[in-house]
Parts: C-alpha cells; structure tokens; sequence
C-alpha cells in the first residue's frame, strides 16, 4: 500500500525532500545543493516581493503628489479670488490704485511670511538626527543646531 502522504513517483518530488533520505540514504552533496536551491527560491521571492511593493508604493507616491498638485492649484486660485475681491471691494470705495496694489502686495507679503515660518519649523532639527544619534559613537555630538555639534568638537 502506498504512503498517503507521500506520492509513490519519487521521481517527481525534488532530491532534497526524497524519503530515502530519512534512512540515511543519498549524498550530503545533494542535501547542499537541494538547501541552495531553497534558499535562492526564497531569495528570489522575498526580492521579487520588495519589487512589488517598492512599485506600489511608487504608484501611491504618483498619487499623492498629484493630488498635491490639484490642491495648491485650488488653493492658489481661492487665494487670487479672495485678494481680487479685496482689490475690488477697495476700487469700488473710491481708494487710488496704487494703495489697493499695496494691500494686495502686503496681503500676499503676510501669507509668504507665515508660509516661511511654518517651514522654517518644519525643519527644525537635522534630517535623520534620530538615526545619527543611534549610530554615533558620542550621542551627545549631534545636537538641534549643526553649528553647535562643530563647536562642540573642537
């Protein structure tokens, strides 16, 4: 009677899975080679794994920075709306010209201002200080302020 689990054709079955091995049959040559083709079949998987997922992660990047796109251009219009209706609220009250140019000017100098400090915290602290700070050798060299880390060196 023929094992259930195992087919009868041991032809079929790849070298390193042989029952003939469990008796000690076959050569450690094979057990080598059989534990190399494994290991570069899932080699192969796991790359072809972050292929995949390095592509879908691009494709969602493309979207975002789309999406990013139609906002600022949304907002950008919203903005140039609201400083016309400004503009034409002021024309319309009888103010020169020149005065409305100068509050659209510094209405669009405030939100350029604020913009900058926004961004200006953004980018507070050193791009990848968490990671330099495990791999340095002196945690206390890398500091807030790049300048401060040189003074404090020499």
């Amino acid at each position: 009677m023929a094992d259930p689990v195992l087919p009868t054709d041991v032809s079929a079955r790849p070298s390193h899975l042989d029952p003939r091995r469990v008796n000690g049959e076959g050569s450690f040559t094979e057990a080598v080679q059989g534990a190399w083709h494994e290991l570069r079949g899932l080699l192969r998987e796991h790359f072809v794994l972050g292929v995949l997922e390095a592509q879908r992660a691009g494709l969602h990047l493309a979207y975002v920075l789309a999406a990013v796109l139609v906002v600022s251009v949304l907002v950008v219009t919203a903005w140039l709306a609201i400083v016309t209706a400004i503009v034409a609220w002021l024309a319309s009250a009888n103010v020169s010209w020149p005065i409305v140019f100068i509050v659209a000017a510094v209405l669009n100098l405030i939100a350029a201002a604020l913009v900058a400090w926004w961004a200006k915290r953004q980018v507070s602290e050193l791009p990848f200080s968490a990671t330099l700070r495990q791999l340095s050798a002196d945690r206390h060299d890398i500091t807030m302020n790049p300048s401060h880390a040189q003074a404090s060196r020499s």
